[in-house]
């Protein structure tokens, strides 16, 4: 009784994380519950990676969109927790001066698309000291950052401070 009294005095707002439980798994749907009146839906395809792996009662982090949409429903996102966590562990770490590893996927037009637990843009410019023109070969290779980042989805102030590993 206790336990359902501290649940119901949790507050819940769009824009927060929180732990929620599969309850059902759809077709087009993963159905959480929260602790919220309702309970709430990820679309599956936020779980691709790992759709095979989920199992009823297990617990998951999701990010509210929506308390209510038209229907009652909780709107979820599981995908856009994951990438808020790693955001406010990638700004943490720039803060406290700590090094961000990261692996180049892929070279496109302007620089080279790093993973460093979200994908970040990092520029050409900011590779080396000189702008290297053939891109292809960092493709694959581990990085290492010292310096801060300043959106999710660009990297900057690499130059100077990036270390290739293989």
């Amino acid at each position: 009784m206790e336990e359902a009294m501290a649940q119901s005095q949790v507050s819940f707002a769009p824009g927060q994380i929180v732990k929620g439980t599969v309850i059902e798994i759809r077709q087009k749907e993963v159905m959480i519950d929260i602790g919220y009146k309702s309970e709430g839906s990820v679309p599956v395809n936020e779980f691709e990676d790992h759709v095979e792996e989920l199992k009823l009662g297990q617990d998951v982090d999701v990010l509210i969109l929506q308390l209510e949409d038209r229907d009652g429903m909780v709107v979820l996102s599981h995908e856009q927790a994951i990438f808020k966590k790693n955001w406010d562990n990638i700004k943490t770490i720039c803060e406290e001066g700590g090094h961000i590893k990261g692996r180049v996927k892929a070279a496109v037009k302007g620089g080279l698309i790093v993973n460093i637990g979200v994908e970040a843009f990092l520029p050409s410019s900011q590779i080396d000291v000189t702008t290297p023109h053939d891109l292809e070969p960092y493709v694959g290779l581990s990085l290492i950052h010292i310096s801060e980042p300043t959106r999710p989805e660009r990297i900057g102030g690499w130059g100077g401070g990036l270390v290739k590993k293989k």
